[in-house]
């Protein structure tokens, strides 16, 4: 029982670096986006 805890564990050590990457990449995406859509370069209407 305590195997399938401790590969889910090992899994997230390993990709913890990843996994802050990629939502560091898509909150500097977001971030851009809204700043676009305030400047009005990006027009929803």
């Amino acid at each position: 029982t305590g195997t399938k805890v401790q590969k889910v564990k090992r899994w997230k050590m390993q990709n913890r670096a990843t996994m802050r990457l990629a939502i560091g990449i898509t909150l500097v995406l977001l971030g851009w986006i809204l700043i676009l859509i305030a400047n009005g370069t990006i027009n929803l209407a």
